[in-house]
Parts: C-alpha cells; sequence; structure tokens
C-alpha cells in the first residue's frame, strides 16, 4: 500500500537521485520528458504531463482533447489553468493519486527508457529538484547548495514505484486507477 502522507523534508543531492530538467542524465522521470508517449485505448498520450492535466477534466471531453492535442507539455499544462474554475471538484484529493496512475502508465508505455532512468537512479531517494514547486519537487535552500527542501511528491510516487517495478516490471497492481471518474474522452480508462 502507497504511502499518502508526504511531509516537508530536506533532501540532500549527494545521496539523491534527483533531476531538474529533460535533459539532465534522470530527465526522463520529468512529466515535460518529451518522445514518451502513453497509450491508453488505443490514443496515443504525447506525455505524463498532458495526460495528468487531461484527467482533471473528465466532465469535459473537449477540453480534455484540447490538452492532449497540445503541442508540448507546457502548453498542456497552460490549457488546463486556463481552465482552472472547471477542474474537478475533489481535484485536490485526488491529484496524487492521478499522479500515480498516471507515472505507472508511463513506465509500462516506456519500460526500456524508465528501466534505464531506475536502474541510473540505484537505490536512492528520487528527487525533482524545482526552484518554483516544494509540493511535487524541492527547492533548493539558501544556506546549503547541497539541500534541497519540500515534500517532493512526485520524487515519492516514482521511488515507490520503482520499488514495485523491481518485484513486477509490468506493474500489474498499479494499472487500475485508484479514484472515481476516471474517464478520458468519455471512456473510463
Amino acid at each position: 500500500m502507497p504511502i499518502r502522507n508526504y511531509p516537508v523534508e530536506r533532501w540532500k543531492l549527494n545521496e539523491s537521485s534527483w533531476f531538474r530538467r529533460t535533459d539532465d542524465a534522470l530527465g526522463d522521470f520529468s512529466n515535460f520528458a518529451d518522445q514518451m508517449p502513453i497509450r491508453i485505448h488505443g490514443f496515443r498520450v504525447r506525455s505524463s504531463e498532458h495526460l495528468y492535466q487531461a484527467m482533471r477534466f473528465p466532465h469535459l471531453p473537449d477540453t480534455q482533447l484540447a490538452i492532449l492535442d497540445a503541442d508540448s507539455p507546457k502548453t498542456a499544462k497552460t490549457i488546463a489553468q486556463t481552465e482552472n474554475l472547471e477542474t474537478r471538484e475533489d481535484w485536490l484529493e485526488i491529484r496524487i493519486d492521478v499522479m500515480r496512475w498516471v507515472l505507472s502508465r508511463k513506465i509500462q508505455s516506456n519500460a526500456k527508457r524508465m528501466g534505464k532512468a531506475f536502474a541510473l537512479s540505484e537505490s536512492h531517494p528520487i528527487v525533482e529538484y524545482s526552484k518554483r514547486d516544494p509540493f511535487w519537487g524541492a527547492q533548493p535552500t539558501v544556506e546549503d547548495s547541497n539541500t534541497v527542501v519540500g515534500q517532493n511528491v512526485l520524487g515519492c510516487l516514482l521511488t515507490e514505484l520503482r520499488s514495485i517495478w523491481r518485484q513486477d516490471p509490468l506493474l500489474r497492481d498499479e494499472s487500475r486507477p485508484q479514484f472515481s471518474r476516471a474517464v478520458l474522452l468519455g471512456e473510463p480508462v
């Protein structure tokens, strides 16, 4: 059972497997990593960011389609943010479960590349180094350039899924959404 509490922590970069940009050695962990499509019902979703943002709008298939058709992960996020008032009402309660499911689908759809990233990360905690987002990632501190602080939920989910993947590379138990109204373009996923 996954851990559901992600407290703010201090992460030592020299004791972690961290990424910041998609062109970093571990950049494939980023939701903005391109050329890592996810297949769902025969539909090719361009990135994990596209899928994550689309899941905010199960009741608005046209908005989902606009997000999925976006030319980049950044554009997909921007479209979702412009529709923010229409975001499903339970989003804050389920967003971690949605991200966990999205990441499991990304790993399943891109097994070779994600397997390489997991191998490079060894058994260190995975950390998203982010100057802006202490929830999904961790921010640098002023007093120590080797330390970042945050909840690092994205990194924690990747670390958890890496452990599960090492036991079951197909992530069979992770393939079903653990949240309500898991709908993409009018079809349950």
